[in-house]
């Protein structure tokens, strides 16, 4: 990718305001950066809310009719006429060509494939999507068509959509860099021709605040402005997503790497959970197959289950851990299962998930599985049933099984030293949300060496059981205490709000507006961010750090 990959030296929050009367200034306490007065840290502002945005659910947010959406090409409705000011000289002229991911967009909605199947893989590639629904939807009300007063800007880009062009696996061709994305890093860089010339659009906004005030989205873990390749680690988040640089980044991954060396830049931006936008974890369809599923294999009984742990038949005993009654709330229920665990041999950490796969496959809860058919057809499904969900990592620290486990109300085990949990104090210091609450951390490196051989015996130099024996060593109110947090999770990692009966399999291509706890959670985050007001600390971070860096990591830890 071609532009500077260093840090810029003049990229002050103040910029030129290119004949916008300039907004008086006030130091935010918690940031240390800029915001205009009276509104420090996105504190709700003083507009009426609308009679029709009576049923917006994001009506009560300081974002309120505050964040300006870049029109869409030759999309009217949006603001894209010739005699817009909100376009460039290029774009009024007519001459311009249609953004391509548009047509990909249109074509994968009507058909159900690419990113709107969400059944599918690319379905976990769907923030860019979510991200713009809530700007965008017609439900919505966090829109503004004054730019001169927004708050913030949202960057109307999809890049992994532009990348994959409706398919799961992109060609050759879709790995160099194309015109838009540099365009994107050229305009975070402080150069506008691209932007003005490919997108069409002014650079007038962007040069006010240096960028620090417009949203970007990436939805894949190992995707930005670009495909790092073989260049993972804290290299990909600072050159291919561009991180350390003034715009915020909404992306589902950074690293506890990346957090540890960069802990403001890394709270400038925001880490989001994996999307889940197959509607049936929403519309009941899973927790009543997961309960058939129990009754038809005689699971339903979990004090009778050879599967199930000790303590979980300790918690029936006690009535403190909820029914034994296969028709009780799944979040709430003790499980027949120990664990669920179903994941290829691939990525940076396959030494642990070879260990994982041949140790596991020994225990009651796999033969249990089989005896029902496999993963009882669907690995949701069998996650409803197990106590404990082991989660390592594998092309990157982070998968989406991290969050299908909460929503089945499994307790994710984590085994991936660089993973960090959304919206918690691993990504931002001043949260008060503690992971701790809701899952359970092991180093990878301890569990690298099988601990039985192929014929299900303890191998005589194990140091220990393995796998199913610590999971027996957690206690029925460890058990609880986690369970309870995991239900708390459910809700601000779900971008869709349960619904029993009455929401759609394919909320995506139904254009549902995402109204759960985890929309709610990307709205408060870019509340604190209004403005762009937390890019002066990071700014300041990386002036303390010239020349004292080491080379960034390519790679991540297991």
């Amino acid at each position: 990718m071609a532009g500077t990959l260093g840090i810029a030296k003049s990229t002050s929050l103040s910029g030129q305001d290119l004949g916008l009367s300039p907004p008086i200034e006030v130091k935010s306490l918690r940031s240390g950066s800029t915001a205009p007065a009276g509104s420090a840290d996105g504190k709700k502002g003083n507009l009426e809310i609308r009679d029709e945005d009576a049923d917006c659910p994001f009506r009560h947010s300081s974002l309120y009719r505050s964040i300006y959406v870049y029109p869409t090409y030759n999309d009217t409705l949006s603001g894209w006429t010739r005699d817009s000011p909100l376009l460039s000289e290029r774009g009024r002229s007519g001459s311009l060509k249609p953004w391509p991911w548009l047509e990909v967009d249109a074509q994968t909605r009507k058909d159900g494939s690419g990113h709107y199947d969400v059944t599918g893989q690319m379905g976990q590639y769907t923030l860019e999507h979510i991200v713009r629904y809530i700007m965008t939807h017609p439900r919505s009300c966090l829109k503004t068509d004054d730019p001169a007063n927004a708050k913030l800007f949202y960057v109307p880009y999809l890049p992994s959509t532009e990348f994959h062009k409706g398919r799961v696996y992109a060609d050759g061709e879709s790995y160099r860099t194309t015109p838009f994305a540099q365009a994107v890093h050229d305009a975070i860089e402080g150069k506008y021709d691209g932007w003005e010339n490919e997108f069409g659009l002014t650079s007038k906004y962007w040069k006010r605040r240096s960028g620090a005030d417009h949203i970007l989205v990436f939805s894949e873990p190992l995707h930005g402005l670009g495909h790092p390749r073989n260049r993972r680690g804290s290299h990909h988040f600072i050159h291919t997503q561009r991180q350390l640089r003034p715009p915020i980044i909404i992306s589902i991954e950074l690293s506890t790497t990346f957090v540890n060396m960069y802990p403001k830049c890394a709270s400038k931006n925001i880490v989001s959970p994996y999307p889940n936008p197959d509607g049936r974890w929403y519309n009941g369809h899973f927790d009543r197959e997961a309960l058939n599923i129990r009754e038809k294999n005689n699971l339903g009984d979990v004090a009778k289950s050879n599967a199930a742990l000790k303590a979980e038949k300790e918690l029936v005993a006690s009535h403190d851990g909820g029914s034994n009654n296969a028709t009780a709330n799944l979040f709430d229920h003790p499980r027949p299962l120990t664990h669920f665990y179903n994941a290829g041999r691939h990525g940076t950490c396959t030494n642990v998930r070879v260990a994982l796969k041949n140790d596991l496959k020994c225990s009651p809860s796999v033969q249990a599985l089989e005896k029902a058919g496999g993963s009882a057809g669907y690995f949701q499904i069998a996650m409803q049933l197990a106590t404990f969900c082991p989660c390592p990592g594998g092309d990157s620290p982070s998968a989406k099984r991290m969050f299908d486990a909460i929503l089945a109300g499994c307790i994710p085990i984590i085994m991936s030293e660089d993973f960090v949990w959304p919206f918690s104090n691993e990504t931002d210091g001043r949260s008060e949300r503690n992971p701790n609450d809701y899952s359970i951390r092991w180093k990878a490196k301890d569990w690298v060496d099988r601990r039985l051989d192929d014929k299900c015996q303890r191998k005589p130099d194990a140091k220990d059981g393995g796998f199913s024996e610590a999971m027996e060593g957690i206690s029925a109110d460890e058990i609880l205490r986690l369970r309870k947090g995991v239900k708390a999770a459910a809700d601000f990692y779900s971008f869709y709000r349960r619904s029993e009966g009455k929401f759609p399999d394919n909320p995506l291509q139904e254009g549902i507006l995402p109204d759960g706890g985890g929309a709610h959670e990307i709205v408060k985050e870019l509340e604190k961010r209004a403005w762009g007001q937390r890019w002066a600390a990071c700014e300041a971070e990386l002036k303390r750090s010239e020349g004292k860096r080491k080379t960034d990591p390519k790679q991540f830890l297991c």
